[in-house]
């Protein structure tokens, strides 16, 4: 069988933790339920996974008080599944990484934010092909802005960063399902931060691959964010 052949095989479920408030937003409700082009944010990010063709299922983690998912159109797709999350993202990606594990024989996973609605099939195929099925991998662009170190609790420089080796952590981020559950439960045992799935990796010692994905894939967070994701959005239907 072709290398080609072989990753058109592949099935991946996807965790998307979709508990938090997002409060820099400043808007009524959490971010991934404002509307963009007549949609949820969250319902364009697990529609577009869904039409992947190396996408099996997707995962949703939901806050304890969520009253709106389930009133949603997408609720109602066989291939969604939701559960309850934790306090933080961390705890949110974890119960959904041991549900797949409990319920499933998946081997490998994608872990997405619900605030990315722009990420193009073309990036998660790279992630994919470029992962295989051994590897862990995050999508991620290179900086191409000079970054600056500030003082300690100043608004003032402290050193400028060698910025060729920096790069700017996206998501899909893929893993084997059982190696990121150890990695993120000894990372949280140990006190360690744990900012993505591949911090937790990095942390138990595991290489994790720089897949280049698009600027384009940017993480709603604040409210000029959207403006700019509702553009991506309409180029891209």
């Amino acid at each position: 069988m072709t290398k080609q052949a072989q990753q058109q095989q592949i099935r991946l479920p996807v965790v998307i933790p979709a508990a938090g408030i997002g409060s820099r937003m400043q808007a009524p409700k959490a971010k991934q339920y404002l509307e963009i082009h007549s949609k949820t944010i969250l319902e364009h990010t697990i529609s577009l996974m869904l039409s992947h063709p190396n996408i099996s299922k997707v995962i949703v983690v939901l806050h304890p008080d969520d009253t709106i998912f389930n009133h949603l159109a997408i609720a109602d797709n066989k291939r969604v599944q939701t559960i309850i999350g934790g306090a933080e993202r961390v705890d949110s990606v974890l119960a959904g990484l041991k549900y797949l594990a409990s319920t499933t024989n998946d081997q490998q996973v994608l872990v997405h934010d619900a605030a990315r609605p722009c990420l193009s099939h073309n990036d998660i195929s790279k992630l994919i092909h470029a992962c295989g099925t051994q590897n862990s991998g995050i999508l991620a662009i290179p900086v191409a802005d000079t970054i600056k170190q500030a003082e300690p609790s100043k608004p003032l420089i402290k050193q400028t960063i060698d910025r060729s080796v920096l790069w700017q952590a996206q998501t899909p981020q893929l893993s084997n399902l059982a190696l990121l559950i150890d990695a993120i439960e000894s990372a949280l045992r140990e006190g360690a931060t744990i900012t993505d799935e591949a911090s937790a990796l990095e942390y138990a010692g595991v290489k994790v691959m720089l897949v280049e994905g698009q600027a384009s894939n940017l993480k709603i967070t604040r409210p000029a964010d959207l403006a700019l994701a509702e553009y991506y959005l309409s180029k891209s239907n």
